[in-house]
C-alpha cells in the first residue's frame, strides 16, 4: 500500500445513500520500512483511527444530523487490537487509546465489512481517478448501507 483512505457517506431517511467526503494519506516511509505484515496492520490501524477522526468531526460539525454512525473496516487485526486492547506496543496501544476515546465520545460503532465492499481500497488499490470516479460503489458505497438488517456480520 502506498497510500490509504477513507470515504464518508451518509444515508438519508429516504433510503438514498451518497458520498458526503474523503480523505486519504500517503503511506509515511518510516512505515514502509518495517516488516511487512506489521507494517500492513499498523498501516490499517492508523486507517480506522483516520476515519474514526473524520466521522469526529463530522459529528462535531453537524451534530443534530447523525442519528447513528458506523465506521466500517475490513482490517480484522486492527479491530481486533481496538475491541481487546491487549497489545504491547505504543504505536498500537496509543492509537487503539484515541480510537476508543473518540468511540466514547461520539458513540461510535466500528464493524467489519469484507473487502470487496470497501470503498476505501480504492484509495489503497491506486485505481485511476476516472475509473474511481465512475464507481458506483465509490459514489454510493455498498448497497446494503441503505438497510441495517442487510449488515455483514
Amino acid at each position: 500500500m502506498q497510500a490509504f483512505g477513507v470515504a464518508s457517506y451518509v444515508v438519508t431517511v429516504e433510503g438514498k445513500c451518497q458520498l458526503l467526503t474523503a480523505k486519504a494519506r500517503v503511506t509515511p516511509k518510516r512505515m514502509m520500512e518495517l516488516d511487512v505484515s506489521q507494517s500492513i496492520h499498523k498501516l490499517e490501524l492508523t486507517a480506522l483511527l483516520f476515519g474514526c477522526r473524520l466521522a469526529q468531526y463530522l459529528i462535531e460539525l453537524r451534530p443534530e444530523t447523525y442519528v447513528s454512525t458506523t465506521v466500517w473496516s475490513d482490517a480484522s487485526t486492527a479491530l481486533q487490537w481496538v475491541h481487546n486492547q491487549q497489545s504491547t506496543s505504543p504505536y498500537i496501544l496509543n492509537r487503539v487509546e484515541e480510537i476508543n476515546r473518540i468511540r466514547l465520545n461520539c458513540l461510535l460503532f466500528l464493524k467489519q465489512v469484507p473487502t470487496s465492499c470497501n470503498p476505501a481500497n480504492l484509495v489503497s488499490w491506486r485505481v485511476a481517478a476516472k475509473v474511481v470516479l465512475k464507481s458506483n460503489l465509490w459514489l454510493h458505497g455498498p448497497g446494503w448501507l441503505i438497510d441495517v438488517s442487510a449488515y455483514p456480520d
